[in-house]
Parts: C-alpha cells; sequence; structure tokens
C-alpha cells in the first residue's frame, strides 16, 4: 500500500552515522534512507523506496524478523515493506531486551510485534509476536498516533478524535472502568462525550488526552499523584483536569506529567525525586503547576515514559532538568545549541551516551529523528535554564 505521491525527505548520511548503531554501515545503504529509529541495541531503517530494515540484536522478538535473534547487517521486514510506514513507537525504554514495537502507516493502519505478555500488542492475546501483525480496530477506524505506557498502548483516530486502549490495566490506565487487562483494541468512550482528542501520551502506568479545545484528561497510575487530581488516587476513567488556562501539548516521563501552554508556558506535576519537574526542588505535586523560569517561551515539551528527565524547547535551544539518570550511566544535558536547521528536526531529545528513538523530533514529513549528544553537566539539573 505504498503512496506513491509521498514525497520523502532523505536522511544525509552524516546525520546517521551520528548514531552508533548505524556508524559502520555502508554509505551506498545509507544514502537512501527516509526514516530512522534506533532503540537501544537495535533499531529501524525505511528507505525512499519503501523498503523496511532491522539492524540490532533482541532476544525477544523485537526485531521482527521471526527467530531471528541478531541482524549484524539491515535485515528486511517483509510485512512492512511497501506499507509507507511513517513512524515507529517502541515501548520497554528501561528495559529493550523486552520492547513491544509499532509502526504507523501513512493510511493510518498499525502492525505490531515483540513482547506481549499484557496484551499490550492489541493482536488478540498475550503470545509474543516476532514478525510484525496488523492490528484490528472497529471499521473504517484510521489512527493517527500510537502512545505506549510500560505494557499498555493507546491509540487515537485520525479523523474522529476517538481513544482506543489495550494491554495491561491494573490501575485502571486503559480508561474502560475496570482493572482487567485486554487483549485487543477498545474505545474508551466514559466522560468523553462529543469531545474530540488531539492527543494522547502515556507515563509508565497512566494515560492521558487532550482535547481540541485544550482540556486535559488523565487516568491509571496515581500514586505518584502523575494525573494531577490533587490527590493519589487511581482513576479508571478519564477524569477532567481543573486547569486555569487551554494546553497544547502534554508529555509524560515515568511517574511525571508535563503541559505546554498556548502562550509557551510549563506546568507539571507528580514524582520529582530527580528534579524533573523543574520546580528547583524536589517536591512532588498534585495539581498542574506552572514553572518560574526566565529562558524565554517554550515552543514544544518532552520526555520519555521510564525516565525521569524533562526536557523544553527554546528557539534554538534545548533545556533539559532532573538529576543522575541511574538507568543510562549519564548526567543531565542541559542549554545544548543544536543545528535544528540542518534536517528541520523541531524537537530532539537526547540524554548521554544512550540513543532511543522514542519521542524525538519531528522532520518535516512527521517521520521520527534523533540525534546522539553527549554534551553533558557533571552536576544535577531541576530546573531549565
Amino acid at each position: 500500500m505504498s503512496d506513491s505521491s509521498v514525497e520523502w525527505r532523505i536522511i544525509p548520511v552524516e546525520e546517521l552515522r551520528k548514531w552508533n548503531l548505524f556508524s559502520t554501515m555502508d554509505d551506498y545503504f545509507l544514502q537512501n534512507i527516509r526514516l530512522a529509529h534506533a532503540h537501544g541495541m537495535f533499531g529501524f531503517l525505511v528507505t525512499a523506496d519503501d523498503i523496511v530494515y532491522v539492524v540490532g540484536t533482541n532476544r525477544k522478538g523485537a526485531l521482527g524478523i521471526g527467530g531471528i535473534l541478531e541482524a549484524p547487517s539491515p535485515v528486511k521486514i517483509d510485512p512492512l515493506c511497501g506499507q509507507s510506514v511513517k513512524e515507529f513507537v517502541i515501548a520497554g525504554i528501561t528495559s529493550p531486551e523486552f520492547a513491544s514495537c509499532f509502526a504507523l502507516t501513512e493510511d493510518g493502519r498499525v502492525f505490531s510485534w515483540g513482547s506481549n505478555s499484557n496484551g499490550q500488542l492489541g493482536t488478540h492475546g498475550a503470545k509474543k509476536l516476532t514478525t510484525p501483525e496488523l492490528i484490528k480496530f472497529d471499521s473504517n477506524v484510521k489512527i493517527g498516533q500510537i502512545s505506549v505506557g510500560d505494557l499498555h498502548t493507546l491509540a487515537l483516530t485520525e479523523d474522529t478524535g476517538e481513544v482506543y486502549s489495550c494491554g495491561w490495566n491494573a490501575y485502571g490506565q486503559l480508561g474502560l472502568g475496570t482493572d482487567t487487562d485486554q487483549y485487543e483494541p477498545r474505545k474508551i468512550t466514559a466522560n468523553f462525550g462529543n469531545i474530540r482528542v488531539k492527543q494522547i501520551s502515556c507515563s509508565s502506568s497512566s494515560s492521558f488526552a487532550l482535547s481540541e479545545s485544550g482540556e486535559v484528561y488523565s487516568w491509571g497510575h496515581n500514586g505518584c499523584e502523575e494525573l494531577g487530581l490533587g490527590n493519589a488516587t487511581s482513576a479508571t476513567v478519564p477524569t477532567k483536569l481543573i486547569i486555569d488556562q487551554p494546553m497544547k501539548k502534554i508529555a509524560n516521563g515515568s511517574y511525571h506529567t508535563l503541559a505546554l501552554t498556548l502562550s509557551g508556558e510549563i506546568y507539571a506535576c507528580g514524582d520529582n525525586a530527580s528534579g524533573q519537574l523543574g520546580t528547583g526542588d524536589t517536591t512532588r505535586l498534585s495539581v498542574l503547576t506552572k514553572l518560574s523560569t526566565d529562558v524565554g517561551i517554550f515552543e514544544d515539551i518532552s520526555s520519555i515514559t521510564g525516565i525521569q528527565q524533562s526536557l523544553g524547547k527554546v528557539a534554538d535551544k534545548i533545556f533539559a532538568w532532573a538529576t543522575n539518570l541511574k538507568h543510562f550511566n549519564a548526567s543531565s544535558c542541559i542549554r545544548m545549541n543544536l543545528n535544528l536547521l540542518k534536517l528541520a528536526i523541531f524537537f530532539v531529545l537526547c540524554w548521554a551516551h544512550f540513543v532511543s528513538g522514542a519521542g524525538f523530533g519531528r522532520c518535516p514529513r512527521g517521520q521520527y529523528f534523533s540525534l546522539q549528544q553527549n554534551r553533558c553537566v557533571a552536576s544535577p539539573v531541576t530546573r531549565p535554564g
């Protein structure tokens, strides 16, 4: 189902070589890549003629090539070739070996493979998949966004703004009013009414939805008060947050939440043990609270499920805050001057000595790309600036 009308942007070879995973590949192969996504010890590449490759190592099926556990050189993933994949989404940032993988196509279909312990792949059952399979949604549903927690998955329809969920549900993170795992996508209806959702986001065991009018809904785990409800009680259905102005984006780390206003201010709540809320201390916040900072107007925010770090973009600078990340053996990055114009990357998420494709910036056609940057400071940073 490749769309011949799509004009893909080719990623320069010198940029691909900044990733250790792709650094030794042949120039001839790399000069035709339009989408790249790395995740720990493995990664995916899509060529301009729509051939999908995997390279690297994973022993739990995440390579997507059957029983093959290692691909030291690129191997085709046949079920994805010719499908116009525009984005990869991968769960399992802290345990890459147990990754659950998703590929979203231009026409709104979703393929999944990899770890499936709680039905998070949405393919009916809890058996891991070693090759990509198409997820079955309701008739005529076109998916525009996928977001993943540790073991649960959200999918947002492109045309109607409806949210589907599947996977682990111990805290009600599927938003279905129960704590029962779901092995196939089910539409969330409680409390949404006629609300059209424009963005979804997941923390490790919580879920969030942002409406077209800027309202924020949250549900799931709330032990760190990451839902922003003013308490630490889990919610099994979407619950509207009380906020004083509309938001334009939500981002989540493991157990903390960031929200960006239309005017470029950041609000935060949840776990703050590592200073990831950006308040200058490590005190937990139970409701979305505006950060006090003089670095400028924020254009974008990001974090990744599984880590305790936060990032924000101001003009051509990326600010990051939080203390040392034990999972990655690296200190926080701060105020990195990046050449964002070269690839028109609107937001780049990075941390030292580790590269992963989850939650990185967008090139003009929406495909995800990341850069490895190693410029870091030695001391903890608990606020932007």
